[in-house]
């Protein structure tokens, strides 16, 4: 082996083993993406290190006027080589029994998310129906249409009701409208229809005799169809009122909606069922049998039957389980409830599959072991051959060892960057760069000439290639996301693509420079976390924080109203902020946020009275400022409500007070008038008095010598 191809293998085993061992472990120890950039950073910097110091080394024993330095003993190599390959074994260990872990909480959280996604989504379908019959009863045209149609007919009336209520089963995308009377004989329906059933038969005439809209549950007519049916009452038009029903097919939208799955998958399905008496009802066509929508029923009492012991409560909803499904297969599987219904949906999967894909994955993991093994042996012969040989090697050969020592600088220069390549228009590779090696794990003999089958799987495959096909159908750059798996699992890229042209402008293939911006996600998901703890933040605050649309109808409310009103948050979803007042404080607000409305202004420190849950008034000072969308019309408003209650008291106590101090002075000041005026008078008396007593020849009684021009007393002049 020549001394070039010792470094080159040397240098690959180093790389192939650090690569395939370092990006897993920091996989398997982290799963917090800040921990992980800063783990990615910290064994770039050893990589780059480590090779650094390896270079070095070689450049030593390369260097002529250098004294090589001293070879590795075989004892300190057999330790080396010991202490890897006990730690390549306790790395693949480890790493396999982490991929079953992995796998099944993985798998896990999918059965949880799709459960509680398509579970809402039916919720919603059926709260549309309901909203569709509530709208159909409380319609007082149609209620006269058909007293037009029973008192004039068919013919004299023109038609108007059939024509009527098929525009509404159209817009409302009910799939049939029955007409009835109140003993449930049909007047008129939209299509070919089977015969009522005994359930839709005891809704109608529960329907006739209370005038409410009543439910059937999902039911097999004589024709073999499931559908289900709301029985809905005509008020106003005599009693008993006639009834509409409004059918709908389940296998028109729930159907494809619950044969549905996010991933290839050959036993995942998601099954609708429901508790009738001693038995379990399966409402949808379920994968593995043929006409089975509101046919098939299990007994309640089936031991490990998941549906059945959700039924019985043994276990919890949203939680994974393990059990049996329909075919007596083990599967583990998510029950969630449908709100507002008896409907319940499982979400599950067998556990066979299950664990074929994660044997699959562990499979690798110990193929890869055994590789790092080998490479680790390989190496070691390597190192020891190369010993040998710089030990006979002649000082004469330093130039060219110089080279390669440069030219494996260029090697690992050229191993970063962005992966750089090129196709032609039949998507064949004619670039390849080493950075691209580098994430897809093959050297460039293997890919140039070779389309993206021989990099990705199948599907992944395809999609690239549709991808290329049109950035050259569009002839023009185009910047996009690429979800592709590596050889360090599923990466996601940011590439931007280009045509290639001739010298005539010809478009002979494209160009493509792929960015690894994995980290860059991740780091985005920590900023949505970010965001979350600041909502946390903001739910904590004991002011009353909220959303309002154009109708002042609550469209979020924090949960410290619960404090201030007593009221859940809940609950005043969908209330106008005027239910919560007094009727006189709501016409004076009503006034004022109209004005505010048509000019989109904000509100500041607007001071209303609220009605708490017991009825106790509490004053609060709303700030607000408007919602505008982009083409600047007013979408609602957003805003909070500070709790002023205990400074108004405050401030009304301290009014009263100074008002009754007021009333305090002024009578104090009315007794001081009073008695000033009555000592003036005795004054008076006594001066007329002491006047009176000169005048016959006596000393005056009183003195008075305070006031000027008066004598005193002839007693007091002694």
């Amino acid at each position: 082996m020549t001394p070039a191809l010792t470094i080159a293998f040397s240098y690959a085993a180093f790389a192939a083993l650090w690569i395939l061992l370092s990006d897993r472990a920091v996989g398997w120890l982290f799963t917090d993406p800040a921990i992980i950039v800063l783990a990615s950073t910290v064994k770039g910097w050893l990589f780059v290190f480590v090779t650094a110091c390896l270079l070095y080394w070689v450049i030593r024993r390369r260097t002529p006027d250098v004294v090589a330095l001293p070879a590795i003993t075989g004892g300190h190599l057999r330790t080396l080589v010991g202490l890897l390959v006990v730690t390549i074994i306790a790395l693949t260990t480890f790493g396999a029994l982490r991929t079953f872990g992995h796998h099944h909480d993985m798998e896990v959280e999918r059965l949880q998310t799709i459960a509680e996604l398509k579970s809402q989504q039916i919720a919603n379908w059926l709260l549309e129906r309901h909203s569709d019959a509530e709208l159909l009863h409380g319609s007082p045209s149609i209620a006269r249409q058909y007293q037009l149609w029973r008192d004039q007919g068919e013919v004299a009336n023109g038609g108007q009701l059939p024509v009527i209520l098929e525009q509404f089963r159209q817009r409302s995308k009910t799939d049939a409208l029955l007409l009835l009377d109140h003993q449930g004989k049909l007047l008129w329906n939209s299509g070919n229809t089977a015969g009522l059933t005994g359930a839709l038969q005891l809704a109608v005439r529960q329907a006739a005799a209370d005038g409410q809209i009543r439910q059937v549950a999902p039911d097999v007519d004589s024709l073999g169809h499931l559908h289900l049916d709301l029985v809905v009452p005509l008020p106003g038009v005599g009693e008993p009122p006639p009834l509409i029903v409004l059918r709908s097919d389940p296998a028109s939208w729930l159907d494809p909606l619950l044969a549905s799955w996010p991933v290839h998958s050959q036993t995942a399905e998601s099954l609708l069922f429901r508790q009738e008496g001693e038995e379990i009802v399966f409402i949808n066509e379920v994968r593995h049998r043929q006409e089975s929508a509101g046919k098939l029923r299990l007994p309640l009492t089936s031991k490990d039957l998941l549906a059945a012991r959700s039924s019985r409560g043994e276990s919890r909803l949203g939680e994974a389980v393990s059990g049996i499904d329909y075919r007596d297969a083990t599967v583990i599987g998510v029950v969630q409830a449908i709100p507002g219904s008896d409907w319940f949906l499982l979400a599950k999967i067998d556990l066979a599959e299950l664990h074929a894909s994660t044997v699959s994955e562990a499979g690798w993991i110990v193929l890869s072991g055994l590789f790092a093994l080998f490479a680790t042996l390989v190496g070691a012969v390597v190192v020891r051959q190369r010993q040998q040989l710089l030990l006979a090697e002649a000082i004469g050969k330093s130039q060219d060892e110089r080279l390669q020592a440069l030219t494996l600088l260029g090697t690992i220069a050229d191993a970063s960057g962005d992966a750089i390549f090129a196709k032609d228009r039949d998507g064949r590779y004619l670039l390849f760069n080493r950075a691209a090696e580098h994430l897809s794990g093959k050297v460039a003999e293997e890919v140039i000439g070779h389309d993206d089958h021989v990099l990705f799987p199948p599907a992944q495959a395809a999609l690239v290639m549709t991808n290329d096909r049109d950035v050259m159908q569009r002839r023009s750059l185009v910047t996009f996301e690429e979800h592709v798996q590596t050889e360090n699992g599923e990466r996601l890229f940011l590439s931007t693509k280009g045509p290639l042209r001739d010298a005539d402008g010809q478009i002979t293939g494209l160009f493509g420079i792929s960015r690894d911006i994995t980290e860059r996600d991740r780091a985005a998901e920590v900023l949505r976390q970010s965001e979350q703890r600041f909502q946390d933040i903001v739910t904590a605050s004991s002011d009353w924080i909220w959303e309002a649309d154009g109708e002042w109808c609550y469209t979020y409310v924090s949960d410290s109203v619960a404090k201030l009103l007593g009221y859940s948050a809940d609950e005043l979803l969908g209330k106008t902020l005027f239910e919560l007042m007094p009727a006189e404080e709501a016409g004076r607000i009503r006034s004022f946020l109209s004005y505010t409305a048509e000019r989109q202004l904000p509100i500041r420190n607007l001071e209303t009275i609220i009605l708490s849950r017991d009825g106790s008034l509490c004053q609060v000072l709303t700030s607000a400022t408007p919602i505008i969308d982009s083409p600047g019309q007013l979408r609602g408003y957003r805003g909070l409500n500070h709790d002023i209650t205990d400074k108004k008291f405050t401030e009304l106590f301290l009014r009263q007070q100074a008002e009754e101090l007021g009333q305090r002075n002024q009578e104090l000041e009315r007794f001081n008038q009073a008695m000033v005026g009555r000592e003036i008078d005795m004054i008076e008396l006594k001066k007329a008095v002491n006047a009176l007593s000169r005048e016959l020849g006596r000393a005056p009684p009183h003195r008075l010598d305070f006031l000027e021009g008066e004598t005193l007393p002839a007693e007091d002049q002694r």
